[in-house]
């Protein structure tokens, strides 16, 4: 708690996929090393903090392995796992979600799953759903379309499912 009154969550938010680290031209010292100071800057203020791997879906999971177990170590709350352009299947988004259940089970720690989907080719509420059927504890959806996949407006609305 701050000065608000009120709980404060920070969802660190960094590119983990092969794509994101090309267009940016991270390796994934750098993506370590950015995601721990931001954790550790969040853990440090009292935060919730989730840990939020944009592209999740189309990383490796040796990188997302390295990635979760650091974020782990450093005292997350949360996992976030995005499929940040609608490329996910229910199939490949239980896989995913039951994956990352197993490797906070192996971690030992309490973290909880959320599931960011985006709707690029209509998959989103199916892919919502088998998340949550996998073990999901979040879901993070949009209204109306607004904020799917860059279509940002100042009068967004957002949700959670918990």
């Amino acid at each position: 708690m701050h000065r608000t009154g009120q709980a404060i969550a920070l969802y660190t938010f960094i590119g983990s996929s092969p794509i994101r680290q090309w267009v940016e031209s991270w390796d994934l010292k750098f993506i370590l090393k950015k995601s721990r100071d931001a954790i550790r800057f969040a853990v440090r203020e009292g935060m919730e903090v989730g840990y939020l791997t944009e592209d999740t879906i189309r990383s490796s999971p040796q990188n997302l392995r390295q990635l979760f177990t650091h974020a782990l170590d450093e005292g997350v709350d949360r996992l976030v796992l995005c499929d940040t352009v609608g490329h996910a299947t229910p199939m490949g988004t239980r896989a995913l979600v039951r994956w990352t259940a197993e490797l906070i089970k192996e971690h030992g720690s309490g973290a909880k799953i959320d599931w960011r989907g985006h709707n690029d080719r209509g998959l989103a509420l199916s892919n919502a759903m088998a998340a949550l059927q996998a073990g999901a504890h979040r879901i993070h959806g949009c209204a109306l379309g607004v904020w799917e996949s860059g279509l940002a407006t100042p009068r967004w609305t957002y949700f959670y499912l918990t």
